[in-house]
């Protein structure tokens, strides 16, 4: 794989009923890989966030931080949550971003 390559939608052990990844072996194998940057967009949460910051930066990784966010035309309307329910990566490129997205 190409260090030009950077993987933007990556779930973790917390991304619930979606993810397996144990955030130090994510950050072993994207080294073993040759690739020098990855986000980490869990779904609906950015509980890891820190912990894989800290992880990446240890392995030499620039790590990228988002959220896998649910997109829905009525929060409000349950219907609509869960025939209509669409994903959006969002990916912080500041700390006013991160602000954003962690809530």
């Amino acid at each position: 794989m190409s260090q030009d390559f950077c993987h933007l939608h990556v779930h973790s052990e917390y991304s619930i009923l979606d993810g397996l990844n144990k955030i130090d072996k994510l950050c072993q194998r994207i080294v073993e890989l040759g690739m020098t940057s990855c986000a980490l967009t869990d779904h609906g949460v950015m509980h890891g966030s820190i912990e894989f910051y800290k992880h990446a930066k240890k392995y030499g990784i620039q790590p990228l931080v988002g959220v896998e966010a649910y997109v829905t035309e009525d929060p409000d309307d349950s219907e609509v949550q869960t025939r209509d329910n669409n994903h959006m990566i969002l990916i912080a490129m500041n700390e006013r971003d991160l602000k954003t997205l962690s809530g």
